[in-house]
């Protein structure tokens, strides 16, 4: 039996990974030259002495965002020509891209709201009908390159998209990746970027009647070009219990005052936001509408209908809609943008427009500022002459 010497096993060792080096590179060069495999051993040496030197990258050509925090899911991105298609399909090849879950295990509360597999291959995304390509690059962070890469899959009726972050090194070789924006039926996940090396992922899932788990998370890229979760938390499912209660009661208003001081003034009604009080006419009648702020999760619609009038005193019957408010995040503020009604057969559809501002986890450890989401949010409710209320989700 023939024995080997440390020193032989570092130089097998050594030469072994010489060879597997030059077969990756020979490969990636054989994708983007079919043929080359062929070359005279000559050629061959040559190809080989160059595989060992940095390689300036096939994405050098794509333009750059220098403003990276005015990125969002849904927000389109420079397009990208063949090269690039033919560029990312060599850096990727077969790998098998990475979702929150990889970084972050409380995530696995909500793979069962991804109707398709968790598994997502970047060139079989590329290869799919009418796949639109988008790249820009981010800019550096330490010795890595940072990209933000857009995919649109599908038609229009059903069109997917997929935002997906990743690093390059000196060598133009992949280090990190992560799918940052993607949707479904019953699933939504969005990004913003606070600077360039810092990110928060939300995503909410499951629809109005089966609301489910939300995840809202911060991550950072280090020097190396390594993806790493700074902190991460999954709101578990809101009760759908009690979902909308309907009351009714007697009130009595002064009518020498405007009509918000004189909502605002009856003792259940603390909680009311000054802009959502207004006079309007339904159904041929003198009504006030009020909507209340969110109180442990939940929030009240009222709408005032005249039985008679005095001299100074309104007598009015009092209708309420009690409903739940999905907050999936810490609300900072939110100010109302518009209120609309519109006549339709046989009740009006009320309409609340808000812009929301949201506190994310994560945030810049440096300068202590936090993460912050603006967002806009409509509520909707069914108003009937009756005076029944009903929240819908239905903009028809």
């Amino acid at each position: 039996m023939l024995s080997t010497s440390g020193m032989d096993k570092a130089k097998i060792k050594s030469e072994t990974q010489v060879i597997n080096a030059f077969g990756n590179c020979l490969k990636q060069k054989e994708a983007l030259a079919p043929g080359i495999s062929f070359l005279p051993a000559l050629l061959l040496v040559v190809l080989f002495y160059s595989c060992n030197q940095t390689t300036d990258s096939c994405l050098t050509s794509i333009p750059s965002v220098s403003t990276p925090e005015t990125l969002a899911y849904g927000t389109p991105v420079t397009a990208s020509g063949n090269q690039v298609q033919t560029c990312l399909l060599t850096l990727f090849d077969s790998i098998e891209l990475k979702s929150p879950v990889d970084f972050d295990k409380s995530y696995n509360e909500l793979i069962q709201f991804h109707q398709s597999s968790a598994k997502i291959l970047l060139n079989e995304l590329m290869s799919a009908n009418e796949s639109q390509i988008y790249c820009v690059q981010l800019g550096s962070v330490g010795s890595a390159q940072v990209y933000l890469l857009q995919l649109i899959t599908g038609n229009v009726l059903e069109e997917e998209e997929y935002d997906i972050i990743f690093t390059l090194d000196d060598d133009n070789r992949v280090v990190d990746h992560l799918v940052i924006g993607a949707s479904g039926v019953l699933y939504q996940r969005n990004f913003r970027f606070s600077d360039l090396n810092r990110f928060t992922i939300t995503e909410v899932t499951g629809r109005e009647e089966t609301v489910g788990p939300s995840y809202a998370a911060g991550y950072y890229i280090n020097k190396a070009g390594k993806i790493e979760l700074e902190n991460g938390e999954v709101k578990p499912a809101p009760s759908i219990e009690s979902e909308q209660e309907f009351s009714e009661s007697l009130i009595y208003l002064d009518v020498n005052v405007a009509s918000v001081e004189s909502f605002t003034a009856l003792a259940f009604t603390d909680e009311i936001l000054p802009d959502t009080v207004f006079s309007t006419t339904l159904f041929n009648r003198n009504v006030i509408i009020a909507l209340s702020g969110v109180e442990d999760h939940e929030q009240i619609l009222y709408v005032a209908w005249p039985i008679e009038q005095s001299m100074d005193k309104g007598h009015y019957r009092l209708t309420a809609l009690q409903f739940k408010s999905y907050q999936t995040f810490d609300l900072l503020d939110q100010r109302l943008l518009t209120t609309s009604l519109r006549k339709k057969d046989d009740y009006y559809m009320l309409k609340f427009e808000f812009e929301q501002r949201w506190l994310l986890p994560g945030g810049n450890p440096v300068t202590g500022s936090p993460s912050v989401q603006i967002q806009h949010s409509d509520l909707l409710f069914k108003v009937y002459e009756n005076g029944t209320l009903q929240k819908t989700e239905n903009k028809d």
